[in-house]
């Protein structure tokens, strides 16, 4: 349905500054009108650009990232 979210309120968990990585996580919601998609998971997707200029993995590029969502399947929502 191209609903938009932004990252606003990323909580940093871990880093390491020596090794030039963070890890954040932030917590989005979003109700589905129904547990799959006919049958088929809903396919969730989150991008952007760009990653941060200078990191040695991959800075100054866009990312994505994909998933499939079906609540029939899995005890609990997925994480990424």
């Amino acid at each position: 349905d191209d609903t938009t979210a932004f990252l606003q309120d990323v909580r940093i968990v871990a880093y390491s500054e020596a090794e030039d990585w963070f890890l954040g996580e932030q917590v989005f919601e979003k109700t589905y009108p129904t547990p799959n998609n006919r049958g088929s998971p809903w396919e969730v997707t989150f991008s952007g650009c760009c990653r941060v200029d200078g990191i040695a993995n991959e800075g100054d590029r866009s990312f994505h990232l994909a998933l499939d969502v079906d609540m029939l399947a899995v005890p609990r929502s997925q994480r990424v």
